[in-house]
């Protein structure tokens, strides 16, 4: 029986002596009062678009959509911006190599841009209570002056709000839209508001002659006013489009709200869990709730996920794609919880985008097959920044585990032999094609790294790290099972596999970064543990000794007794 099996009917008989409770729990997120920060907001998704709801002198809803970004490559990218001249300035000039491929991530573009935010003219009292229930989420703001609903369908990107008759509101595009480069923005000239019957659309030029637009549509009943938006991008004519999905929506109303409960009950349906301790119950549904707003789209989540920060200035990171810990990690959780939908965005996004990593790879790295960018905008252009990590061919090896993981869970053979083993095989050729034998005959890139020791400076080019030994074995171990479940035969990736060092480690056996480079200090990404927390190389039926030393370790420096 395939592992995956084995932990579902230990989580099913768990969870169905659980369900009742969980049933009875009905959690919701709630907040009471004001809170003017967008870091507090109450959270709505559908994968596409999204909206922070927030507020203190005044109540504001910021919109987002998932594909709003401004996709124009930094100037750098027109220069020699290579790997071999990155190894060579790596080398050899390493102003340079700042200048060219850390420099190139100071630009205000690309990023994701936040599309604007809608202000009501009414102070949020203290006792105002906000809530979103997650069976069929949707927020309820109870309020002395007024009651208000918002619902983000799950099946459209509709936005709708509920409001009292004689509620006001503004719309206000974010201030970095038109300030130049040099004081932090992205230089579009002015957007205009566009009136055409029923409909109002906020329409700002962005550049090559496209455009986002916010479009509204309202519609006024005995005991309220509703206010439907949706959110694109692209040219002029797709906003007629919008305005045919905002009358269809408007008319068939009572259809979404169906299939919005239906898509929500599906999504819980998959598995259920109890924890006593109500705080951590609390935060498992929290999570579960966050990663459906953020991945039944046609996106995965970016390093804001679909919500973009909203204070006037450009998202954090540029709201950037990390593929080095923030996006992998984002989608190691719903395989246990069955949400094998949502999780497979991420594969789809990757696999769609096969032409973006072959000419990565050969533009770039000057190798056949796929490479893929460690630090990226959605469309997958690179954005560089602390190089050696951003730039590191590692990235494309770990991001891609999710075909692997994806195939173990579900063990469906046509996405292995379809999907996951031609992509594996295609990352295989650009990574083989950029190692070499070092002087003991072990293949290494020459250089390497582990995130983010050392920052940006020198001495974070190390020797051959725990973070590539690590994934270099991956990459080949996946390859040999992929083979063995397809029964293939192949010595090619034997032979390989048989030059890659063993991993390093110290006198007393745990793991080190790198030769002579001990973990001596707290880090959030844990790199050179990767073969034991994230690829499952050492397990603890196989290799509970190392796992308790580099355990050990961790304790000691964390001071965790």
């Amino acid at each position: 029986m395939p592992f995956a099996s084995n932990i579902w009917a230990i989580d099913y008989c768990a969870a169905r002596l659980a369900s009742i409770i969980f049933e009875m729990m009905k959690e919701k997120i709630e907040h009471v009062g004001k809170f003017d920060n967008p870091y507090q907001a109450m959270m709505l998704g559908n994968g596409n678009i999204g909206s922070l709801c927030y507020g203190d002198k005044e109540l504001k809803f910021s919109l987002d959509l998932a594909s709003l970004w401004d996709e124009r490559p930094e100037p750098e990218l027109k220069e020699n911006y290579t790997y071999p001249n990155m190894l060579y300035c790596m080398k050899n000039d390493w102003n340079e190599y700042l200048r060219l491929f850390d420099g190139s991530y100071l630009h205000s573009y690309p990023s994701k841009i936040n599309a604007g935010t809608l202000v009501f003219s009414r102070e949020v009292l203290n006792d105002d209570r906000f809530t979103i229930n997650l069976n069929s989420p949707k927020l309820e703001l109870v309020s002395r002056k007024g009651n208000l609903e918002a619902v983000c369908f799950a099946t459209v990107p509709v936005l709708l709000l509920s409001v009292p008759l004689k509620e006001r509101y503004t719309f206000l595009p974010p201030l970095y839209l038109t300030k130049a480069e040099t004081q932090g923005g992205l230089g579009y000239k002015e957007g205009h508001f566009e009136t055409d019957g029923q409909f109002r659309a906020y329409i700002p030029p962005m550049y090559e002659n496209k455009i986002y637009f916010v479009l509204f549509l309202e519609k006024e009943e005995k005991d309220g006013r509703k206010i439907f938006i949706t959110i694109g991008t692209g040219l002029k004519e797709d906003v007629e489009t919008g305005k045919k999905l905002l009358l269809q929506v408007a008319k068939n109303e009572s259809q979404y709200r169906k299939e919005h409960q239906e898509y929500w009950s599906r999504y819980w349906a998959t598995s259920d869990l109890y924890i006593p301790e109500k705080k951590l119950m609390h935060l498992y549904d929290v999570c579960r709730y966050f990663f459906a707003c953020n991945s039944h789209g046609s996106y995965p989540m970016a390093l804001q996920g679909i919500w973009t920060k909203n204070d006037g200035t450009l998202p954090p990171w540029h709201g950037d794609y990390h593929n080095d810990i923030n996006l992998e990690m984002s989608y190691e959780s719903y395989l246990k919880n069955g949400n094998f939908k949502e999780g497979k965005v991420l594969c789809d996004y990757l696999w769609d985008r096969r032409d973006i990593w072959k000419s990565f790879a050969r533009d770039f790295a000057k190798t056949d097959g796929y490479l893929i960018p460690g630090v990226m905008s959605q469309s997958g252009i690179p954005l560089g920044g602390w190089p050696m990590y951003a730039l590191s061919p590692n990235c494309t090896i770990w991001l891609s585990k999710c075909f692997d993981d994806y195939y173990r869970y579900t063990m469906d053979r046509d996405f292995l032999q379809n999907r996951a083993y031609p992509f594996f095989q295609e990352i295989e050729k650009s990574v083989h094609e950029l190692l070499r034998p070092d002087q003991d005959g072990c293949l290494t890139y020459g250089w390497s790294s582990s995130p983010e020791i050392n920052d940006c400076n020198k001495n974070a080019i190390l020797p051959q790290s725990n973070w590539e030994l690590s994934l270099l074995h991956y990459l080949y171990e996946t390859l040999l099972y992929f083979e063995k479940e397809l029964g293939i035969s192949s010595s090619c990736y034997v032979e390989t596999q048989k030059q890659l060092r063993p991993y390093v480690r110290d006198k007393d056996g745990a793991m080190l970064i790198a030769p002579g480079l001990p973990y001596s200090e707290s880090h959030r990404h844990f790199s050179h543990l990767l073969m034991e927390k994230n690829l499952g190389l050492l397990t603890p039926e196989h290799d509970l000794d190392q796992l308790h030393k580099d355990l050990a370790k961790l304790g000691s420096v964390l001071h965790v007794y």
